[in-house]
């Protein structure tokens, strides 16, 4: 609703000063998934220090060889920090159905226990 007063006075658009940060706890985001219906039945998140934790139920397609109309429970982590002033991303596991999946089976995504991933500015 815009209320009677004073007009708006024109301005140059800028974004110095502007905060770049959103910040959400586990709770409001997982609040954010369990407003969508159809995710909200299949994602969880879990947030811990360094560690972000997703399980997830996957329905698969009927046409897909062997496990054509099956669910697949995929849980997975990635630790999140910093590095100096640059985040860092690493691919911590993923497991199917409770059972680890090989790194070779990752396509050797995690080297050391983890894939690399770094953001640019």
């Amino acid at each position: 609703m815009i209320r009677a007063g004073k007009p708006l006075t024109p301005e140059p658009y800028t974004e110095e000063g502007a905060s770049r940060e959103i910040r959400l706890t586990e709770r409001e985001l997982n609040g954010l998934v369990a407003n969508t219906p159809d995710i909200a039945e299949r994602v969880a998140i879990d947030l811990s220090d360094d560690l972000v934790s997703v399980k997830q139920v996957l329905p698969v397609d009927d046409e897909v060889p062997v496990l054509g109309g099956k669910t697949l429970k995929v849980h997975l982590g990635l630790t999140i920090n910093n590095e100096g002033d640059k985040p860092n991303i690493a691919l911590k596991g993923v497991s199917l159905g409770g059972i680890p999946l090989p790194n070779a089976w990752l396509g050797n995504l995690v080297r050391q226990g983890h894939l690399e991933i770094r953001l640019k500015e």
